[in-house]
């Protein structure tokens, strides 16, 4: 095309032979996807090329047409692209990566992309993770208390034990009496040791 600036470049062109449209509408979407000319046929349409210059064997590309890198940092180009000087072109993050600027790309006349294809996609930061570490540190928190409380209560219940246990060793106390000799050594005339007791209590 820069061969031949008088030209320019042609986006459509209708002919018909009578009133009836007779002829595919394929050329009107993308230029039929012909880099140069597209010219509608009954079953389709067939591209063409400026004067002295061949068409290439995709049967779309005028030879000497740039085409933008095919090459994305974390993308990849939508299967429809051409990558043709003047073509915008839809792209896919690649896994793990999400979209941060444009949806799509232009390839200009120079044959480069009309941004910066490295900062198309940007990485995912994994929530899972976060939200994972979270739950664990609730866990160990929780599971902490709950250890904690039941060794409060294994406590408590341990004095309780004790305690009744005391109370009950009281209440069951036994009187025991036992016969304590009382000894008159002035003389042999006295009380007999049999006839005098003392009560003792344990």
């Amino acid at each position: 095309m820069s061969q031949h600036p008088e030209l320019g470049r042609l986006d459509g062109m209708d002919i018909y032979a009578d009133d009836s449209i007779d002829v595919s509408p394929i050329c009107s979407i993308n230029n039929g996807r012909c880099s140069t000319f597209c010219f509608p046929t009954p079953s389709g349409r067939t591209c063409g090329c400026q004067d002295n210059v061949q068409l290439q064997s995709d049967q779309l590309t005028c030879e000497g047409v740039k085409f933008c890198p095919s090459s994305l940092e974390n993308a990849v180009l939508s299967p429809d692209c051409l990558r043709r000087s003047g073509d915008s072109c839809s792209y896919f993050c690649a896994q793990g990566y999400v979209s941060s600027t444009i949806e799509k790309l232009l390839c200009t006349t120079e044959g480069v992309w009309n941004t910066d294809t490295t900062k198309l996609c940007s990485k995912i930061i994994p929530k899972q993770n976060k939200e994972g570490n979270a739950e664990s540190k609730i866990s160990l928190y929780v599971g902490g208390a709950v250890g904690g409380l039941i060794v409060i209560i294994i406590v408590v219940v341990a004095i309780i034990f004790l305690l009744k246990r005391r109370n009950s060793g009281r209440e069951t106390g036994v009187e025991y009496e036992q016969p304590v000799a009382n000894f008159n050594l002035s003389n042999g005339d006295g009380p007999k040791p049999e006839d005098h007791y003392c009560t003792l209590s344990f």
